[in-house]
Order: C-alpha cells, then structure tokens, then sequence
C-alpha cells in the first residue's frame, strides 16, 4: 500500500541517519506513527481488501507465528517491517518482545498494562520465579501510539476491547539479546513460552489426550512423567493437568511436584488459582453480548484493584460517576440470564430483589450497619433483623467472589 511504503521510507530515512542504532528505533518508529498517523490514513477494509487482491504482496517475517488473527506485514525493509495485527478476541497474556519499535492503534480499543518483574529465584532460563508489579494501566483508543523496548524493559498486556481491534506495529526484527522472550503468569512466574522442545509439546498433548479419553492409569503415568521432570516441564504439565483433570488427580499430581520443589508448588498454586479466575471471567464475557456489560468484564480481568477500575471506567464515561456506573452494571449482570445458560444470571449468583440490594450496597463499600438501614427503607424491618446473619454471609460471599476481587482489593 502507497500510505505504508511512505511510512515506511520515513522511518528508514530517519533511522539511517541514526546509523541504524536499534536503541534509536522505539523513538523514531513512535514519532513517525504520531506524525503520520495511520489511523487517518488507512482503514482496517482497505488492509483487508489489498491483502486479497494486490499483486504485489511483501514478505511476511511472521507466517508461521500466531500472533493476530491474522498478523498482516503491510511493509517489509532489510532492518525493519510494518504489520496490521488483528484481534477477534481480547488475551491476557503479559509478554516482553525480542524486538523493538512501535504500536498504534488503527482501530478498536484496548486495556493497556504495563508490569515490572523482580526475579527471586532463577529455576532455569527459561523458567524464573519473582513478583510482577503493575506500574500502569490505561485505555488507549483509536490514534494512541507508545514505543516498544526490547526485554525487561516493556513488559506489557493488552486486552482488546472491540470485534476486531486493528494494532499497527513498526518493528525490527528479532534481537538476540533480547531473548528468551518471557510470558509472565501472575503473580510469580516468567516463563519462555516460545520454547516448545518436541518431547515437551508431545507430554503435554499425551497428558491431555490421556485424561480427555479417561484413561485408568493417566495419574499413575503423569506421576512417572514428573518424577524426572525438570522445572518447566512440571510447570507446562501441571498447567496441562489443571485444565484436563479431575480435581482429585490434580491434587495427587500437585502434592507429587510438591515433595520434589515446595517452592516452585507453591509459586505454581498462585499461578492456577489466577488462572481458574481467568477460567471464570473469560467464560462468562464470551456469551455477553452487551458492550457495557463486555466492558466491565474486561475490566474485572485486567484492572488490579478498586482505584484503578474506577480509573478506567472514569476514561470511558467521564460524565458519570464510576461507582455509580459499576452499580448499575451489577444490578443489570444480577438479573440478566444467559441465553442456554443454567446459571442464574450472568454473574452465576441467585439473588432474590434484596440480595441484589445487597450486592449493590456491598459493591460501593458501604458498612453492614449502613446496608441493613437501607434495606429495612425499603423492606419490613422486623424480616431484615431476623435476616442479619444471612446478609452477613451473603456480604461475604459477595467480597470473596473470585470475579469480583478488584472490587475489594485496595
């Protein structure tokens, strides 16, 4: 595409002048998306369309990597190449690249975080344990670009927001000294998701090919597999196992892996509660249709705590109050049922008109005292004294709510 070769020609010229220093990309590849943005030059049909019908089509670096759906190379150079990415779906996945440059949002919106990763024990190298810390989250929006660092230095997520959301990257092509390069599995784990050694892909598909066909020895053989396993093949088996097994397999494996390395087993079990979270939320925001309903949800699954949620939800509808927009939500998720779903409603709690009540009053924070004198406002006093001990468990309940744990944490 002309508006692509130009760009990219900007971006050679001004990087030539530089001599090709790779330190120097992000900067000039940020400044050349900013100063011609591609958000009002080219739109996500015109990308597809000359995709299925030009004659001249560049050389595509990433054919063979499932990184977009698709991933488009609109422009390759000898140092450098320009790519659409494509995302259907949102992922949580929080990576560094082996490569640096830039990203701009052509179309769509994303959830944006940004981490740092404080190593405490190296298993291996491609495996490390350590705590990984939020430093920002934002929304970025149609026309938003930020550089990209090669390594540790930009550890990221993005979560796309829209049915597709369209990234436009500028970057170099793969930096040795960038490598490995890590995924991070909150909240302890940096692993090289890129390795995928033959024998360690053919164990984790026989485990699951062994528990999908109920097998009556898959336990007894994965036990002999994590006998001689070294830290990553625990961890990728493990993970395999959580997914695919009964529970009661799970935890025999689990209790196998923890006699071996208590601590790895304990970084491990934080790491599979995050994921059973992820499990949850990801399940139920594939069958809401509502956008604001999609929004929350999204924001559930990414946002850490209370202040950053309400931050974001502040972004996006600056003319409400947050809270008031998030109790609006969970009284519409509280009576609001799937359809083909058997759960009650989309937030998998039956609640009868008080207990959404509750659920409201909890959701802003307000004191136990504080919710029994609302509701007895509304309903018979003496049937709301005699229900205190159930609205005392069924608070609980509410603040223990995997889905909603950034509504309670601090």
């Amino acid at each position: 595409m002309l508006f692509f070769r130009e760009l990219g020609g900007d971006i050679d010229r001004a990087w030539r002048a530089e001599n090709y220093d790779v330190s120097a990309f992000p900067r000039i590849a940020r400044i050349a998306l900013s100063e011609r943005p591609p958000s009002k030059n080219v739109t996500p049909d015109e990308i597809v369309e000359w995709t299925l019908t030009t004659g001249e089509f560049p050389r595509q670096p990433n054919l063979d990597i499932a990184f977009g759906d698709p991933p488009i190379t609109v422009f390759c150079a000898q140092r450098f190449y320009i790519e659409a990415l494509f995302w259907v779906d949102g992922t949580t996945a929080i990576h560094q690249h082996n490569f640096s440059g830039a990203f701009h949002v052509l179309s769509g919106s994303s959830i944006h975080a940004r981490y740092a990763f404080h190593l405490d024990k190296r298993f291996s190298e491609r495996l490390l344990s350590g705590s990984l810390r939020l430093t920002d989250i934002e929304l970025l929006e149609k026309g938003d670009t930020r550089p990209i660092e090669s390594g540790d230095r930009f550890i990221h997520s993005l979560f796309h927001l829209d049915r597709p959301s369209v990234t436009i990257v500028a970057r170099t092509f793969s930096e040795p000294s960038a490598t490995p390069q890590y995924s991070y599995s909150k909240p302890s784990l940096a692993h090289d998701s890129a390795f995928n050694g033959e024998q360690l892909k053919r164990q984790v598909q026989s485990l699951v090919l062994l528990y999908e066909s109920e097998h009556p020895e898959a336990t007894a053989i994965v036990r002999k597999a994590l006998a001689r396993a070294d830290a990553l093949t625990t961890y990728r088996l493990l993970r395999a196992a959580h997914q695919a097994a009964p529970k009661a397999s799970f935890e025999a494996l689990l209790e196998d892996a923890r006699a071996r390395d208590a601590h790895l087993v304990e970084r491990l079990e934080a790491v599979f509660e995050q994921d059973r979270r992820l499990h949850l939320i990801v399940g139920r925001r594939k069958k809401v249709r509502d956008a604001e309903h999609r929004f929350f949800l999204a924001l559930l699954l990414n946002a850490p705590d209370r202040k950053n949620l309400l931050n974001l939800v502040r972004r996006r509808y600056p003319e409400h109050d947050p809270l008031d927009v998030v109790a609006r939500w969970v009284r519409q998720m509280a009576t609001t049922q799937l359809e083909g779903d058997s759960e009650p409603n989309v937030l998998g709690l039956p609640l009868d008109s008080a207990g959404i009540d509750v659920l409201e009053y909890t959701v802003r924070a307000l004191s136990h005292e504080e919710i029994v004198r609302r509701l007895q406002h509304t309903y018979d006093e003496d049937d709301i004294r005699d229900q205190q001990s159930d609205i005392v468990e069924l608070e609980k309940s509410i603040r223990s709510m995997l889905l909603f744990r950034p509504l309670f944490t601090e």
